[in-house]
């Protein structure tokens, strides 16, 4: 059976459970939709859960909430197939968008003070990794790992409502997304803004880098280092790519030099 927004709901269980803890592991291997035609409900659960006791008790929670669904038991592929086809952002209340907002500003307070030159966020299929990267060594940030939902959520938060210029209309799981991180959500750090840069992974890994400007050291203003328009727009999207290293070449007095510093 295919799944879409068109056909189901994806429920937030939070909301539907308030008050309970709901355990990592069924946060980020089980998913409950409901048919957008019927009040019934499918519950899709990774089977390495089969006969796990957090398994069943979050059922028993569910059937005290008078919600009965029917069960399919999947492999990780198909869990992270049908969890791509709905927006995560959506099923999330304003109240959780405000704690991810917060979250962000959090790791990005956190990036400023350890002097990171960028932020690295990596979403496999059971855990969020936050990692920064400073005087050109990559460190991974403990304090920040959690759940694949969790992380799916922030990163959502970070793209939907904290960016503008936009290269995708949502964060996409399956093509590459940009955007620019919107100045009143960081520049009490000293910042102008941050560019933001997503690439799919394999198996629903989703790679997200956050470059940081400061307000100090600008954005290099590419347009004045007078070339002809495209070639300008070239220039500036390697400006983003979440690589350290790149070639140019060009004639002599044509801005490269200055463009590479």
């Amino acid at each position: 059976m295919n799944y879409s927004e068109r056909t189901h709901s994806l429920v937030n269980i939070s909301k539907y459970l308030p008050g309970i803890k709901i355990p990592s592991e069924i946060v980020d291997n089980v998913r409950l939709l409901k048919n957008n035609e019927g009040d019934d409900y499918q519950l899709i659960v990774m089977d390495k859960l089969d006969n796990d006791p957090l398994y069943f008790d979050f059922k028993t929670q569910l059937i005290k909430k008078s919600i009965r669904p029917i069960v399919k038991w999947v492999g990780r592929e198909e869990l992270a197939e049908i969890s791509s086809a709905f927006d995560i952002s959506v099923s999330t209340s304003s109240d959780s968008q405000s704690d991810a907002q917060n979250k962000v500003i959090s790791i990005i307070k956190h990036a400023v003070d350890q002097r990171a030159s960028d932020i690295h966020f990596r979403i496999d299929t059971t855990y969020f990794q936050v990692a920064f990267r400073v005087d050109g060594i990559k460190r991974n940030i403990k304090k920040f790992e959690d759940s694949a939902e969790n992380g799916r959520q922030l990163v959502n938060a970070l793209f939907n409502s904290m960016c503008t210029e936009q290269s995708t209309s949502t964060l996409s799981s399956t093509e590459a997304s940009d955007a620019r991180i919107k100045e009143e959500f960081v520049s009490e750090f000293g910042l102008s803004t941050g560019r933001f840069a997503s690439r799919p992974g394999n198996s629903g890994t989703l790679l997200a880098v956050v470059c940081l400007f400061s307000k100090s050291k600008k954005q290099l203003e590419v347009l004045n280092f007078w070339f002809w328009k495209k070639k300008a727009s070239s220039q500036s999207r390697t400006l983003f790519l979440p690589f350290r290293a790149g070639f140019s070449s060009g004639t002599t007095a044509n801005g490269i030099t200055t463009l590479s510093s």
